[in-house]
């Protein structure tokens, strides 16, 4: 049903606004991008995202078109609440415009008064991948009542999402948002028959993504069969299984090797974690845009952890990921102590005007905490690590010894054990 009611309201709008979300995932970026090339073709669209598309969307003709702000030099709305039109009066002195706004029952104050940036108006706004207002930071925050004044398509496939659109398209039981947009495509003939290459790209890119190109457990029939038909529509699989998997720059790769050097692990609390800081950003030349996805890759390769955390530091903040390996890891104990934002395998929450030197030690003890409750383990165990290089290292030796006295041709399988640090957060030597 609401997909018909997105269908018409995509239909009656000729000036469209796309939002998407902060610290948002290359699904929710394709799907913007191939929504906004598919409705370009026959309308005025406006994109805007508190962060700038992957690197790995490149190949995407519009990638470079998202703006971070809705500041476009129109002007600004000044807003006077309890007002009445009798009492309004200005006069322009000297090129000054001088506004009065008088109340005979002394209810207009100082405080009544608000400024906001003037967009213009839109016939309808669709947020993609947001899951609260809040999520789209500034633009919403200086444009509250664009969007109050004007009605809002919202499409999710997060079940935490706050449904606060007009017409709410959240289907949870969908891969991905981008399947979700695809899927709504398919079933209107006219806009079917809009789809060019660049959207058709950018759906399966977003699907494809999603799904880990479809090796995921979430990969669902109706994932294989909308990709399956977006093929036959001229979908570039090879391309873009090159730019999402594939292609690496180097300043993603020496990020890894920062990640790879500052990994810790604690076996007994069962989670890892990893740090970036700006020194790490510099002596890897690159930027917190060169993250690309490794939270998630050093997951999947590291043994003896329930959930994978990353402690990534910005100029004035702290972003920190955590990624399980189950799709359903309930990480809803922390909403106490953290402002948890819902991603694909986990979640993400940011730390205002802390380092990470600042924030670690406290942090890293909440997730020590919250695995105490979760495993049964003691109140107050104290966190431990395991040195993974020397212990690698050990290990192998006593491997090729016992491989060179019984030449038994057993095969070398590490075995990670856990030490006491003397401090946390820990100090890593350079590698």
């Amino acid at each position: 049903m609401n997909n018909k009611k997105a269908i018409s309201l995509i239909r009656n709008s000729a000036k469209i606004l796309l939002v998407g979300s902060q610290n948002w995932q290359l699904d929710d970026m394709a799907g913007l991008l191939g929504l906004e090339s598919l409705l370009s073709e026959s309308k005025e669209v406006t994109a805007v995202s508190p962060e700038k598309v992957s690197k790995k969307l490149s190949f995407l003709k519009n990638h470079a078109i998202v703006q971070k702000t809705l500041q476009d030099g129109k002007g600004v709305a000044i807003t006077i609440y309890n007002a009445d039109e009798n009492g309004l009066n200005y006069e322009i002195v000297d090129g000054k415009l001088h506004i009065f706004v008088t109340d005979e029952d002394g209810k207009i104050s100082r405080d009544l008064v608000s400024v906001e940036d003037y967009v213009g108006k839109f016939d309808l706004i669709v947020t993609i991948g947001v899951d609260a207002l809040e999520d789209c930071g500034e633009i919403f925050a200086k444009n509250t009542a664009l969007f109050s004044n004007t009605t809002v398509l919202n499409i999710s496939n997060n079940p935490a999402n706050e449904m606060f659109g007009n017409v709410n398209l959240i289907n949870a039981s969908a891969s991905s948002v981008s399947e979700i947009i695809a899927n709504l495509v398919m079933e209107d003939e006219t806009l079917q028959k809009s789809l060019k290459k660049n959207a058709i790209n950018a759906f399966f890119a977003g699907i494809s993504a999603s799904t880990d190109n479809f090796l995921s457990a979430k990969t669902s029939s109706r994932s294989l069969s909308l990709a399956a038909e977006l093929q036959v529509l001229g979908a570039d699989h090879s391309t873009i299984i090159e730019y999402l998997f594939k292609r690496k720059s180097r300043e993603n790769v020496q990020v890894l090797g920062r990640m790879l050097n500052n990994l810790q692990l604690d076996a007994q609390h069962r989670f890892a974690w990893t740090t970036l800081t700006q020194s790490d950003f510099e002596l890897a030349e690159a930027t917190p845009d060169d993250i690309d996805s490794w939270a998630e890759e050093l997951l999947r390769h590291t043994n003896g952890a329930d959930f994978f955390a990353g402690f990534i530091e910005y100029p004035d903040h702290t972003l920190v990921q955590l990624r399980a390996e189950m799709e359903d890891f309930d990480f809803s104990d922390l909403e106490a102590d953290f402002d948890l934002i819902s991603v694909p395998f986990g979640v993400n929450f940011i730390i205002p005007k802390k380092s990470v030197a600042e924030v670690q030690a406290v942090v890293l003890r909440k997730f020590a905490d919250f695995q105490e409750s979760r495993l049964g383990l003691p109140t107050g165990t104290d966190i431990t690590k395991v040195d993974i290089y020397a212990e690698y290292e050990k290990q192998k030796a006593e491997a090729a010894r016992v491989d060179q006295s019984h030449g038994d041709g057993r095969k070398f399988s590490p075995k990670k054990s856990a030490s006491a640090p003397a401090e946390v957060p820990f100090i890593v030597p350079m590698k």
